[in-house]
């Protein structure tokens, strides 16, 4: 196990192999999930990629904490997939407010989750997720408002991006 002397710091090859045919799967079921249009298979999909994205997570957590580019990938993976699962198996577009929205969570918990588990790597992605989507939000999703909206939601960008450097680096 990681942390113990003379234990590799990298997981073994059953774990890989485990993970990465769990993300496989979660991204073949994505697109099974999509091709059926019933709301109940919909709702079972997304729930069983979520489980196999939680699988895969807690199959790496052990080794996450020592190897930041591990952490990277286990986090930047299932961020796609919980992405994918909203746009596969909802109406949301990937040019909406709602998908700047979902992804604006998605940099939030990152970011809360890298305070509490004190790892610097989750924070720094999280807050890279979070400024993607605010330029998104103030650049894609209101292009074709007017002039003020648009400056409007620049100002708002800005001023969180902003913000969140500001609490990032302590300063106030």
């Amino acid at each position: 196990s990681p942390g113990t002397p003379g234990a590799t710091t990298l997981p073994t090859p059953q774990i890989w192999v485990t993970t990465v045919a769990s993300w496989a799967l979660a991204v073949s079921l994505l697109s099974v999930g999509q091709a059926d249009s019933s709301w109940p298979w919909k709702a079972a999909c997304a729930v069983v990629v979520l489980a196999l994205c939680a699988t895969a997570v807690w199959l790496m957590a052990p080794w996450t904490r020592d190897e930041p580019g591990l952490l990277l990938l286990v986090t930047a993976t299932t961020t796609l997939l919980v992405w994918g699962t909203v746009v596969a198996l909802t109406d949301v577009t990937v040019q909406g407010m709602t998908m700047s929205g979902i992804v604006l969570a998605t940099g939030t918990v990152c970011i809360i989750g890298g305070f509490l588990r004190r790892l610097t790597t989750l924070r720094h992605y999280g807050l890279l997720v979070v400024l993607a989507a605010v330029l998104k939000l103030a650049v894609v999703d209101v292009g074709t408002q007017s002039s003020l909206v648009r400056i409007a939601a620049l100002a708002v960008g800005g001023i969180t991006a902003i913000r969140l450097a500001a609490d990032w680096l302590g300063v106030y």
